[in-house]
């Protein structure tokens, strides 16, 4: 099977959605092959930096992406052509191709808004579009599993991943060099998906719930060192599980879900549970691939020694699947050499 994926000028849309179907169908083992073009691209435009960046974050390297024009691809070839607009589409129709191959990303709120031009946080808000339609897009490739009985709606779980959601966009002022908490929790989520081949649903929630509201009880208001951090960060924990399943519930998922997730999300598991552990693994992910460049360069008065002892602590919490994944992170040639020094000690 070939899908091709199709936006304006391949430099930033396309080509993210391309770069996640990818990583998908590679992490389920479908023979899918995934390319992008553009309706109005010039050929050989790397892709955009803001766009390497929020990929960088999934896990996923788009340095080498190079556009081209759709006229410059054989489109009979394409099983799926998936399109970012309405008038990206009506343009593959006009060059022959069937409507029941062309389908348009969001197509119920417009498609998916250009976030050329935009800032960090616009390529990240495209991306939280793009993901779950790629989620899907492979899903219906896989093979159709046994039903069950007494499983959440897709509905209902569409509530319940929106209420998070919507509890995460009411953050007041995000970090500055770190992932807003809407944008934290994807990456998160998008681990847990590169971790787990068939992630629970609870699992799954626990992700998206990652860092909620941490902002309604400040650092500040524990005492400044050691002690004081731990009993903070314990009681904001504690406040994130017992609020992630109240918002589940008020979304009307049933209480073991709920109950479930709010176990996870207080990292109140028991020693040894595996989904815990992948949190853990998903957490120190995104912290690799999102955080680690901008906290490096935060903080210019750390010795190689110190950079080298914080990945150390972090690498000691991940699990060996967690290890191999930290591995194909694209980090700098710098950040590398931190890494692996790390590694080997």
């Amino acid at each position: 099977m070939m899908i091709l994926c199709v936006c304006t000028g391949n430099t930033c849309r396309s080509p993210m959605l391309a770069t996640l179907l990818r990583g998908l169908v590679a992490q389920r083992g479908i023979e899918v092959q995934v390319t992008s073009a553009g309706t109005g691209a010039g050929d050989g435009e790397p892709a955009t930096p803001q766009a390497v960046s929020t990929m960088a974050g999934f896990g996923l390297d788009l340095r080498g992406h190079r556009s081209r024009h759709v006229n410059s691809v054989d489109l009979s070839t394409f099983d799926h052509v998936l399109c970012m607009t309405s008038s990206h589409a009506a343009y593959i129709r006009s060059l022959g191709v069937p409507a029941s191959r062309i389908q348009v990303v969001n197509a119920e709120q417009g498609g998916v808004p250009d976030p050329f031009g935009g800032t960090l946080a616009d390529y990240e808000l495209c991306a939280r579009t793009l993901e779950p339609f790629a989620v899907g897009i492979v899903g219906n490739l896989m093979p159709t599993p046994p039903a069950v009985t007494d499983m959440p709606t897709p509905d209902l779980i569409a509530r319940a991943q929106a209420a998070l959601d919507a509890a995460h966009a009411a953050e007041p002022n995000p970090p500055a060099g770190k992932p807003s908490e809407l944008a934290y929790a994807g990456h998160v989520e998008q681990w847990i998906v590169r971790l787990i081949e068939q992630p629970s649903l609870a699992l799954r929630l626990a992700a998206r719930a990652q860092h909620l509201e941490r902002w309604a009880i400040p650092r500040t208001s524990y005492p400044m060192d050691k002690p004081g951090y731990l009993t903070w960060r314990k009681t904001v924990h504690k406040r994130q599980g017992e609020r992630a399943k109240e918002i589940l519930l008020a979304a009307g998922m049933d209480a073991i879900t709920s109950e479930r997730v709010g176990v996870l999300v207080a990292k109140a598991a028991p020693k040894g549970d595996a989904e815990a552990q992948a949190l853990e693994d998903a957490a120190c992910l995104t912290f690799l691939a999102t955080e680690l460049g901008d906290f490096a360069s935060h903080h210019p008065d750390y010795t190689r020694d110190k950079f080298i002892d914080i990945i150390r602590k972090t690498w000691r919490k991940m699990s060996p699947r967690g290890h191999q994944l930290a591995l194909t992170i694209p980090l700098s040639d710098g950040l590398k050499e931190l890494v692996k020094a790390a590694v080997a000690g």
